[in-house]
């Protein structure tokens, strides 16, 4: 098989599985039922995965084919449709709206990766930063996109997309910039590198305004922003002094909290997407730290999605040997992939 370099939107899950998620073991009382979506294809495997549900419970992400080739996907009323590319035979969405906006990204006919939007049937390219490729990460409730693209230059910087106008939303002094989440109040999160770092130092940021801001770490060199709330909560992870496993962090006015129990402060820990009640999702490793458990975080305490009742009442298994992360709704629904009956299905968990 041929090894393609894929858009900015896959860097960004790709350096995520560098730094995992976190947990306590405490297991929600029985209000929940669980639904099997089944699957887009025949052929699933690791990379196949969610990457956003709205409140009318539209769901889009990626799967792969009986090619081995990324496709984007939406699941609505009960089927799952593929989204089609740019012309090219790769696509992957990453995040949808309300209106059931989609973006993502695809490979186009002359093999580029590009950043797209999908409204009511209609798959439209992005523009780029003056390069030759990109890709979107996520879409808010105005229409407004963010992502990341090749510049001119031959950097790779963020960007906000409103209004058919492309903004250069600049770096913390690297050459490198994504970014991963936005809100309708203008704010976008995301990483990059520094002035004097080293390659691999990454740090989050919050732009607002025109202005970046370095959000800080948990005393380590890395740390990834994954989303952002309506109320300006930032979730992510971030790696810890002395070569501790990362941690997921909540950022919120200013301050960085460490979302990791300390009984669990040896154990990898990453937080992946917040709603607008402030309940955030992720995975974490525990036990022989090969394995990567779904987690809820809600009202302060972690919650093992498989230790549900309901969930291993249906005969689910939610832990898996690579960090396939689920996704949350406003309204609480998760979404993510498991086993059920020995095999690799999405799975609706909704809470009464």
């Amino acid at each position: 098989m041929t090894t393609r370099t894929r858009p900015l939107s896959l860097f960004s899950a790709g350096l995520l599985t560098i730094l995992l998620c976190a947990a306590s073991l405490n297991v929600a009382a029985a209000d929940w039922t669980i639904v099997d979506l089944g699957m887009p294809s025949t052929y699933p495997d690791e990379r196949t995965r969610a990457a956003g549900i709205n409140n009318r419970g539209e769901i889009v992400g990626t799967y792969t084919n009986a090619d081995d080739l990324f496709r984007a996907f939406l699941f609505v009323d009960g089927n799952f449709h593929d989204l089609g590319t740019l012309g090219g035979d790769e696509a992957g969405a990453t995040g949808i709206n309300g209106r059931g906006q989609v973006v993502g990204w695809s490979r186009t006919a002359t093999g580029s990766y590009r950043g797209f939007i999908y409204t009511n049937g209609v798959m439209q390219a992005l523009p780029t930063l003056g390069g030759d490729s990109g890709g979107a990460n996520a879409i808010n409730e105005k229409g407004e996109v963010v992502g990341g693209s090749a510049t001119a230059g031959g950097q790779s910087h963020a960007f906000l997309y409103s209004n058919g106008v492309m903004t250069d939303l600049g770096t913390l002094g690297g050459d490198f910039s994504v970014a991963t989440g936005t809100n309708t109040r203008g704010e976008v999160v995301g990483y990059g590198t520094v002035a004097g770092g080293t390659p691999w130092t990454y740090h989050a940021f919050i732009w607002s305004n025109g202005t970046m801001q370095d959000l800080g770490s948990l005393g380590g060199t890395v740390t990834l922003a994954n989303g952002i709330n309506e109320r300006g909560q930032v979730v992510g992870v971030s790696s810890v002094p002395n070569g501790s496993p990362a941690h997921a962090f909540l950022w919120a006015r200013g301050t960085m909290q460490d979302l990791s129990p300390a009984i669990y402060s040896y154990r990898t820990s990453n937080a992946k997407a917040i709603n607008n009640a402030g309940e955030a999702v992720g995975y974490n490793t525990v036990e022989d730290g090969g394995s990567y458990h779904p987690i809820l975080l809600r009202g302060g305490t972690w919650i093992f999605l498989e230790s549900l009742p309901e969930v291993t009442d249906a005969g689910w298994y939610l832990s898996l040997g690579d960090p396939v992360p689920p996704v949350i709704s406003d309204a609480g629904q998760i979404v993510g992939v498991g086993a059920h009956n020995l095999q690799w299905r999405f799975f609706l968990l909704k809470p009464l």
